[in-house]
């Protein structure tokens, strides 16, 4: 057993080895006073995004040629990552390499990424978003990411993920108040929590939004 630890041990050290070597390689490591390494989030953002703010795309068809593949892109923010390592540690390495490379990419509008693209505008003044989604690799669906202005793209890849997160929270939230009645709580204070909670959702969601919408802005 303790050799099975020690291999475990000594397997974790070279993995975070690999990772802190293709990070420093490409100018994305942070080391500090007691020695801990780290990702730099700040000049990693900025490698990400001058990448993904050339991948624009505006039918389907330029989001099929244009979107960036989650290995695609790590490998063009940190080249020393390898996708052809074929021993456990290589392909750990490799898939900690893209793990810190897509959490970057969280295209929700509070992260810095995010906020970077929206600074860039198309010929209409109308601002880009950093959009995820899935393309077909040899017929696998592999995630990618890509920037547009398209409102039906934006749809599709953006807006509507939102909602069915917002959707499966209700259920989450349906299926606890009815296990709540089955054991004996009160159904229709069950009910009333549940009624209040949905009134709140929707009206915070329409007040924020209302806050952003143009003056006769009506559709």
């Amino acid at each position: 057993m303790a050799d099975s630890i020690e291999a475990v041990v000594d397997t974790m050290a070279h993995i975070q080895d690999g990772v802190a070597s293709a990070l420093d390689h490409a100018g994305l490591l942070l080391e500090d006073d007691l020695g801990e390494r780290r990702p730099d989030r700040l000049k990693l953002r900025r490698a990400i995004y001058r990448h993904v703010i050339k991948a624009k795309a505006n039918t389907r068809s330029d989001r099929r040629a244009n979107a960036l593949t989650k290995g695609k892109l790590t490998m063009l923010v940190i080249p020393a990552a390898d996708d052809e390592a074929t021993d456990e540690v290589g392909r750990r390495v490799y898939e900690e390499l893209q793990r810190i490379v897509w959490t970057e990419l969280n295209p929700n509008q509070a992260t810095g990424l995010q906020a970077l693209v929206g600074e860039v505008s198309d010929d209409e003044g109308l601002g880009y978003v950093l959009v995820r989604t899935k393309v077909s690799l040899q017929g696998n669906p592999v995630d990618a990411a890509y920037v547009t202005t398209d409102y039906g793209l934006i749809a599709e890849d953006f807006t509507s993920p939102l909602g069915q997160a917002v959707t499966r929270a209700a259920k989450r939230y349906a299926s606890n108040a009815t296990m709540l009645i089955k054991r004996g709580q009160n159904a229709r204070r069950i009910r009333k929590g549940l009624d209040a909670a949905m009134r709140n959702a929707t009206a915070l969601a329409a007040s924020t939004v209302d806050l952003a919408l143009p003056r006769g802005d009506d559709e």
